[in-house]
């Protein structure tokens, strides 16, 4: 009857908190033929035991909540069960355990891990003395003696009897797993002394064979290798026995060691990459001899980076030679191999290769040699003292000199110019001794025999280990090309001198063409006034013709000042929009109606910092030629967007600033020759016939965007018409102070009784100012200049109420005036008049203590309100 028959009705119970553990001892009974039941601690196994009795109880001994120690004492003590066998699976980590299973009345136990076959032999053990068991009942105490302490046990005999019985045979079996770790570890350091015997023989080899005879030499010291030998690969698919030891006679001979076999093949297409076993040897098959008990062998390949060099196959008796553990420590070996045999091999063509190469430099610095002489520029070599220490023959040349043993040893700095600066020949020493990188330094240097060179010298700096150790470069002799520069500079200055002189005749031209006309006009109606001074109604007429030339004369002045940047500007936030439409309103009541008028304008565009007069004036100045370009008619389109600078600065590189506000006339009419293009900024240029424009126009527009830090473009074809686009930055953050306007100088304007000192040095202008305040009242006290005002001052100081000056005078000027009378009277007013007046000097008149200006020529009743205002203000 097998172990299913006599165990049908055999049920056991087994307690063990791992589920894997519980599982596998499940499966491994359950196999078995036994009936089981699962509990994962003691207390759930009390439980199902008293629900129903098990066989035998096999139970891990720690767990959670009861372990096996407490479950054993509670099956003892519960009538139902305490007849029931009880097995404990422990560690019998020592003595104390056996006292504590004798304790709590346990059967038997089994040592962890356990082996399956013990373990099922230990239950039927129990199984079959269990009737025995039953009628052997007798108790008795035994007092032992362990570790120092005494423990008295009380148990059945038979359990005592049991108990010693698995604790001699866990001994034993313990001493046999022993003694085979003892052997395994003996055999591990044979494998390991034998590893490390190849490992210091193969460092030691200095050539090729020496490397294969001592590793198979010393591999025949590793445990059960009987034989060796070595196969180096010749070609991508042929081997050659290269050597080996301890071969029978019957196997060393070509017939037998020649050809392939499965270790090679295996090799070759990659299935053997490391260290394998080949149970059964082709080549020992073959012998069909004595072989004497040689069957396997390890096959062992090395290789050096991807490329298998060879294979070394290690004989002995056994069916498998090496655990995997081993073949893992041999894998070492074959790199180790690999390494050894590529490092001679390169060793043994070291002298050879070091001969070729040795020719080959000789021949390579002969011709480095020539090309560094044959070349037109010099090439130096400098120590960490600028010293010399290597000289090309251009160098020497360039120098000179007819050798170069002239030049080497001597410094740089010795051939330098001595009317070079100090401070550059201090840095050109610095440069060439390696002690400062420049990319390219140009100096003067002095010839031998004679004359001067100027040199283009390129030198960086020599490093080794970090640290300059001198300078290399290249020098390049550009005396011709100095002088050509030289000359062509000559050149240059002379043709802008000549276009400044044409640019001031035109210019000159174009003023005396234009103020004759206006000086005309005003010395025609001066004569009608002379003749019809009994007609008084011919003097309004007269009167508005002289007013109109002077303004058209100041409006000149403004132009020219806008044209050459110099016009004062009165910066103030303005929205674009509201311009074009105050613009474009004007021009509908001013254009000939066969002009139609288009707007195009953006929405919510962002307020910009500009002079409002002076983008009027561009704007209209646009507008006109666009007019002036369609005598037949067109239209005359405005149009305003926002552009961003990252797109503009692809055509435009100064377009620095982030955002644009930009504004475009487009018109219909005849278009531009390329000609006109090219010219249509020069001042006083025109396509116009006589009196029809002063040629200003475009330079004005041009003089507006730059003054403002803006770019203008233009498109035009011949025929089609003309595109201008301004554009003006977007100042980010920028505070603008708002400009006062709508003034009314119109009206009656009042008097008054304060004195002024009226400082003028042109003696028409003095008369006119001083009748002019007179005829309001004021008294006037006048002087031709600075001094002469000084002493007026002095003679009526505690009459004076106010001071107006010109900027512009003789002897001592408006600033020095000012900055004298100050001194005599801190809180004296003043009003500083001129025709023009820069930033600069703008400045420092403010900070003399002037903050009124006016603007020449004088509009009388501007003059009076403005005089008035001062006076009244606190």
């Amino acid at each position: 009857m097998g172990k299913q028959g006599r165990f049908n009705h055999v049920e056991i119970l087994i307690v063990e908190d791992s589920p894997t553990q519980l599982e596998q001892l499940r499966h491994l009974l359950e196999g078995n033929g036994y009936s089981v039941r699962p509990a994962t601690n003691g207390k759930k196994a009390l439980e199902e035991a008293r629900r129903q009795p098990p066989t035998v109880i096999v139970s891990d001994i720690v767990m959670p909540e009861m372990d096996g120690y407490a479950l054993c004492q509670a099956v003892r003590k519960d009538e139902l069960l305490k007849d029931t066998p009880v097995v404990l699976l422990t560690s019998l980590s020592g003595p104390q355990d056996v006292i504590e299973a004798l304790k709590c009345g346990a059967d038997n136990f089994i040592r962890k891990p356990y082996d399956e076959r013990h373990l099922l032999l230990r239950i039927e053990n129990i199984l079959t003395n269990r009737k025995l068991r039953a009628t052997d009942t007798v108790k008795v105490g035994v007092e032992l003696q362990l570790a120092g302490e005494k423990h008295f046990i009380t148990a059945e005999r038979q359990q005592i009897l049991d108990l010693l019985i698995s604790t001699y045979e866990q001994a034993v079996q313990m001493c046999g797993e022993l003694k085979l770790r003892e052997d395994q570890l003996d055999r591990a350091n044979r494998v390991l002394s034998g590893i490390y015997a190849i490992t210091k023989g193969l460092n030691q080899a200095q050539t090729e064979r020496e490397v294969l005879d001592v590793a198979v030499e010393l591999a025949l010291q590793l445990p059960d290798v009987r034989a060796g030998w070595i196969f180096l690969r010749d070609d991508e698919s042929h081997f050659r026995l290269a050597t080996s030891r301890n071969l029978p006679s019957e196997l060393a001979t070509p017939e037998i060691m020649d050809g392939d076999c499965l270790c090679r093949r295996k090799v070759l297409s990659g299935e053997i990459e490391r260290a394998a076993n080949i149970e059964e040897c082709e080549r020992l098959k073959k012998a069909k001899i004595n072989t004497l008990g040689l069957r396997s062998h390890v096959t062992l390949p090395f290789r050096f980076g991807d490329k298998v060099l060879g294979i070394m196959n290690l004989v002995g008796t056994q069916d498998v030679l090496f655990t995997e553990d081993d073949l893992r420590v041999l894998n070492g070996i074959g790199n180790q191999i690999g390494v050894a045999l590529q490092r001679c091999r390169l060793h043994e063509n070291l002298e050879e290769l070091v001969r070729e190469r040795t020719s080959a430099l000789s021949e390579s610095e002969e011709r480095y040699r020539r090309l560094v002489n044959e070349i037109t520029d010099g090439m130096f070599i400098t120590d960490n003292e600028g010293t010399i220490q290597f000289a090309n023959d251009a160098l020497v040349r360039i120098h000179g000199f007819t050798s170069a043993e002239q030049l080497v040893g001597r410094r740089f700095v010795e051939f330098l110019d001595p009317s070079i600066p100090q401070e550059v020949a201090r840095r050109f020493a610095r440069v060439v001794d390696g002690k400062e990188e420049a990319g390219l330094v140009e100096v003067e240097i002095i010839r031998e025999g004679g004359g001067s060179a100027f040199l283009e010298v390129r030198p960086a700096p020599i490093r080794e280990g970090g640290r300059i150790v001198g300078a290399r470069g290249t020098v390049q002799d550009i005396t011709e090309r100095r002088r050509a520069e030289e000359h062509s500079r000559v050149l240059q200055a002379q043709l802008l001198q000549a276009q400044k002189m044409e640019s001031i005749g035109a210019l000159a031209g174009g003023i005396a063409h234009d103020f004759n006309n206006i000086l005309g006009i005003i010395l025609g109606h001066a004569s009608i006034l002379e003749r019809m001074a009994g007609k008084p109604d011919v003097l309004p007429a007269s009167v508005e013709a002289i007013t109109k030339a002077v303004t058209r004369g100041a409006s000149l002045v403004r132009q020219l000042l806008t044209f050459s940047r110099k016009a004062e500007t009165a910066i103030e936030t303005v929205h674009i929009n509201d311009l074009v439409e105050e613009l474009v309103k004007m021009m509908r009541e001013t254009f000939p109606k066969i002009i139609t008028l288009r707007t195009d304008l953006a929405d919510h565009l962002p307020a910009m910092s500009a002079d409002v007069t002076q983008l009027h004036q561009a704007l209209l100045n646009l507008a006109i030629n666009g007019r002036d370009a369609m005598p037949e008619g067109g239209t005359l389109t405005f149009r305003t967007v926002t552009a961003k600078g990252e797109q503009l600065r692809h055509r435009f590189p100064d377009a620095h600033y982030d955002d644009y506000l930009s504004v475009t006339v487009v018109d219909t009419g005849t278009g531009m020759e390329e000609e006109t293009q090219r010219r249509i900024f020069e001042p006083f240029f025109t396509t116009k016939g006589p009196g029809k424009g002063t040629g200003l126009g475009m330079s004005v527009v041009y003089g507006v965007v730059k003054s403002h830090e803006g770019i203008l473009d233009f498109q035009s074809t011949p025929g089609k018409g003309s595109t201008f686009t301004l554009y003006f930055p977007v100042k980010a953050k920028e505070v603008v102070q708002e400009q006062e306007k709508g003034k009314a100088w119109s009206g009656d304007v009042p008097g008054g009784t304060e004195t002024i000192l009226v400082v003028e040095d042109e003696e028409m202008l003095r008369e006119l100012v001083g009748a002019v305040l007179s005829s309001k009242g004021y008294k006037v006290i006048v002087a031709e200049d600075g001094v002469e005002a000084i002493a007026q001052y002095d003679a009526h100081a505690s009459d004076i109420a106010l001071v107006l000056c010109d900027n512009g005078l003789p002897r001592l000027d408006g600033v020095g005036l000012v900055k004298a009378l100050k001194q005599k009277q801190r809180d004296l007013k003043f009003i500083m008049a001129s025709g023009y007046i820069d930033a600069r000097k703008r400045g420092e008149i403010i900070r003399a203590g002037v903050t009124e200006f006016t603007s020449k020529p004088y509009a009388a009743n501007e003059l009076l309100w403005r005089i008035r205002q001062v006076l009244d203000r606190r």
